[in-house]
């Protein structure tokens, strides 16, 4: 989005521009997340213009706002296959149930990127009901179709795919069967591991490494033997495949075969190895892994390190501060950052003199293990490290220093609040929130106006740690945040001080379009004890959601339960 156009000048454009400016305003609207852009960008998706409609279809997608859900279903009958295709992308984005069969119907388009399109959005909603629909699109005559009606099976998880998907390692193109063995990986179904190792004993078969992955996710002892077996194969990344499978499985009975894999002659296998070594954490391994942090291979010294963080036996600290040494950037990174998990005063020392390292990453690395240490003493070093250039030093500087509860560096964190970079502004809000200083209370009522969502939904979570009251109206302005996410994380903060100047903003929040909202805005009701309150659950009882409908049943019981327990106690009284 330029930023020297503002955003009332793209809607002017949007309106009344040339139709390259048009399509620009459009899409820069798009990535805004202004709700005042929902209203021109549906205008625009009935436009005649074919492009200004794909370029609408696609901003609705960017803007996630729910509303949008209907014009974009209407869009998936638009006469261009573009503004089709878009329709189903944004539609995907949204993620809204109501789109499910909508979505169905898309998967029968006459233009095929339509329909593959339409299988991913369906993978996006997550909704079981798509399942049948999606197995009979498995027929489609176009590979790019299959494929992503494959993906999408995956990601559902439906037992009843299983023979679909196991069919659909016999299709004749290449990435097709892939996906489909990358499916059944996902699935995590016991059923399919007999008919899997029949398969994999055939010869010549180009997807083995993607079928031994799939295997290896089912974690089932009757494949030690078959996985053992691949060890000993030609091609190293079904050798790699087997290891990891074996990683998973954790079977002792693998574990020498494991080892030995460490001094295979492919880097990828002896990766490989080490973190299944990591996953077995077991003690007769260590020195092996410590051997190996002589291996040639960069990568495979970052993940033999990241395997002897997993035993967090302190003899492997020396290891570590020599890695700290390497020529490699990625192994002194990977060996600062260990360092951390060991808390031991022995590191802290080595760690100081990494933050002069000449790679920013090794920096950020020791500084968040520093973090870690939790020793007051190294303040002075980490904030003078964090005023740097670099922005992940600046990130993790700012994360040691919240891990510390650093006083002395509330100016700086101060500072940070307007930092160019949204996740460092993010950051200095969750520091803050650990420091929990009541001096804090007006830069973070300033951060839950900060421009990007994130920053927002963290000066969100951060007055809710303050607990300062004073934050309560600016909360409840900030229930009419554009983004839902930023309105979830403020409807929790908010929720949190039970104040009784948000009982209307709650009874409000029964209406917003998302169903997270409804839900809290229930259950938070519960607590209210008031009669609009409970007029306002009565009508959630109709709600579109069973579980915003729960949430306001069991509301509806507290006021039931106290009703009651007033009586009993106006009885007593008057006896």
């Amino acid at each position: 989005m330029n930023s020297l156009v503002s955003h009332q000048d793209w809607l002017i454009l949007l309106q009344q521009g040339e139709p390259a400016q048009q399509i620009d305003a459009a899409l820069a609207l798009g990535e805004s997340g202004d709700p005042e852009a929902l209203d021109p960008l549906l205008k625009a998706l009935r436009d005649p213009q074919p492009l200004l409609r794909e370029a609408a279809a696609q901003a609705l997608g960017f803007l996630k706002d729910l509303r949008a859900v209907d014009g974009l279903t209407d869009a998936l009958h638009d006469e261009d296959g573009e503004v089709r295709f878009n329709a189903a992308r944004s539609l995907g984005l949204l993620q809204s149930p109501k789109t499910v069969f909508s979505l169905i119907q898309a998967l029968r388009d006459a233009n095929p990127e339509v329909r593959f399109k339409a299988a991913w959005a369906l993978s996006q909603v997550g909704d079981l009901r798509a399942v049948a629909a999606l197995l009979e699109a498995l027929q489609d005559p176009h590979a790019w179709v299959r494929y992503h009606v494959i993906e999408a099976l995956g990601l559902l998880r439906a037992e009843i795919s299983l023979k679909p998907l196991l069919k659909a390692l016999h299709d004749p193109r290449y990435f097709v069967r892939y996906k489909a063995a990358e499916a059944l990986s996902l699935l995590n179904c016991p059923e399919a591991v007999a008919p899997l190792m029949t398969l994999l004993q055939k010869k010549n078969l180009d997807i083995r490494d993607k079928l031994i992955e799939a295997l290896g996710m089912q974690r089932d002892s009757r494949c030690l033997r078959l996985f053992l077996g691949f060890l000993k194969d030609r091609k190293a990344q079904v050798r790699r495949r087997a290891v990891e499978a074996l990683g998973m499985l954790r079977h002792p009975e693998a574990l020498d075969a494991v080892t030995m894999a460490l001094e295979d002659d492919s880097a990828c296998v002896r990766e490989a190895a080490a973190e299944a070594l990591g996953r077995y954490k077991k003690a007769t391994t260590l020195l092996n892994l410590m051997q190996t942090l002589n291996d040639p291979a960069s990568e495979v010294k970052v993940k033999v390190i990241w395997a002897l963080g997993q035993f967090k036996d302190i003899r492997v600290l020396a290891g570590l501060i020599r890695a700290l040494q390497d020529e490699a950037p990625d192994v002194r990174r990977q060996a600062a950052e260990t360092m951390g998990n060991y808390r031991d005063q022995e590191s802290l020392n080595p760690l100081l003199q990494a933050l002069n390292d000449s790679e920013p990453q090794v920096v950020a690395a020791a500084l968040q293990a520093l973090g870690q240490l939790g020793e007051p003493a190294v303040i002075p070093e980490i904030l003078s490290k964090a005023q740097s250039d670099y922005a992940c030093i600046r990130l993790m500087g700012i994360k040691a220093l919240g891990q510390l509860k650093a006083q002395a560096a509330l100016p700086f964190l101060y500072k940070a609040l307007i930092d160019e970079e949204a996740e460092i502004r993010s950051q200095a809000c969750r520091a803050l929130a650990l420091i929990q200083d009541p001096d804090s209370l007006d830069v973070l009522l300033e951060a839950l106006q900060d421009k990007n969502f994130n920053v927002r939904i963290a000066a969100s979570q951060a007055l809710r740690s303050l607990n300062n009251p004073k934050a309560v109206p600016a909360l409840i302005a900030a229930m009419m945040d554009r983004r839902t996410s930023v309105r979830q994380k403020v409807a929790e903060a908010l929720a949190h001080f039970h104040s009784p100047q948000s009982l209307q903003t709650f009874i409000q929040a029964l209406n917003d379009p998302d169903e997270i909202i409804r839900m809290c805005a229930a259950r938070t009701l519960g607590q209210f004890r008031d009669p609009d309150a409970f007029v306002a659950l009565k009508k959630a009882l109709k709600d579109e959601s069973i579980y915003v409908r729960e949430y306001a049943s069991e509301a509806l019981g507290r006021f039931l339960v106290d009703a009651h327990q007033n009586t009993q106690h106006a009885m007593r009284m008057s006896a």
